[in-house]
């Protein structure tokens, strides 16, 4: 994939990400195609050679960062509906070269073996999600409908319109493969703690991904599956969260619940 070396943010540009070789520079191009369709808001760029790097440079985007606040389901439908586009416009149009498995949380890329100063569960649910990590990656990322992800679609990871009515999303360093609730659920957690505005959000997504894909012969089998896999994709990202950041403001009852439900259908 590419280096991504951070959001900079001004009043006119955002600096994206730097390629080191062409081939991953042509490979994103090819990857752009495919954004086109339902990005256009984010996709003028500039393109420059600096020492033979390739950059990406968007003009006149909006960022929204507010770090632990709860949106509103109106504030949040936009970034739900590009998610789900997304989501859909992969499952028809698959791209291999990616990551196995879509997001930097997994058991796989992310345990006490990967990380300094990883954090030891002190509760009995905690000491369970540890116990059973693998069993939940197995489930999170071994289901029938994978389609490609995001892999990181924070809040701080869109930009918006200016009527705030269109949103797109940008870095692409975590696309791969599985569920497309494992993008929603992180989504969500770093917006919104509210149940009720959580549930009205998972059926709105599905509604969305229904409009984007009118001729899915399988969707009310994709559906099922990917509700069912809920707890599971909450779970796997409990279980990175209580070792990397114990106290983060992610870890909520919601998810605490959750978590319990997921430990019983294993």
């Amino acid at each position: 994939m590419f280096t991504d070396f951070g959001i900079q943010k001004s009043t006119n540009f955002l600096i994206f990400g730097f390629f080191p070789d062409f081939w991953i520079f042509y490979w994103f191009l090819d990857f752009l195609r495919y954004l086109w369709k339902f990005n256009k808001i984010c996709c003028f760029f500039l393109l420059f050679d600096v020492f033979l790097h390739f950059v990406l440079i968007f003009l006149k985007i909006d960022l929204r960062s507010q770090l632990g606040r709860n949106f509103d389901i109106s504030e949040m439908l936009p970034m739900v509906k590009w998610i789900a586009a997304f989501h859909a416009t992969f499952m028809t149009h698959p791209i291999t070269d990616l990551w196995e498995h879509g997001g930097y949380w997994d058991h796989v890329k992310r345990n006490p073996k990967s990380d300094a100063g990883w954090h030891a569960p002190k509760t009995d649910l905690e000491k369970e999600l540890v116990k059973h990590a693998a069993q939940l990656h197995a489930k999170v990322s071994s289901c029938k409908f994978n389609v490609l992800i995001h892999g990181d679609p924070k809040i701080e990871n869109f930009c918006f319109s200016p009527d705030q009515k269109t949103a797109a999303g940008l870095d692409y360093q975590f696309v791969g493969h599985g569920p497309g609730v494992k993008d929603l659920y992180y989504l969500i957690t770093s917006c919104c703690n509210d149940e009720n505005v959580i549930e009205k959000i998972i059926a709105a997504y599905f509604g969305y991904l229904r409009e984007f894909l009118p001729n899915f012969a399988h969707f009310s089998a994709l559906e099922a599956e990917w509700r069912a896999l809920w707890p599971f994709v909450v779970a796997d990202y409990e279980r990175f969260l209580l070792g990397r950041y114990y106290t983060h403001y992610k870890r909520t009852e919601y998810s605490t619940l959750i978590c319990k439900t997921a430990l019983e259908k294993l």
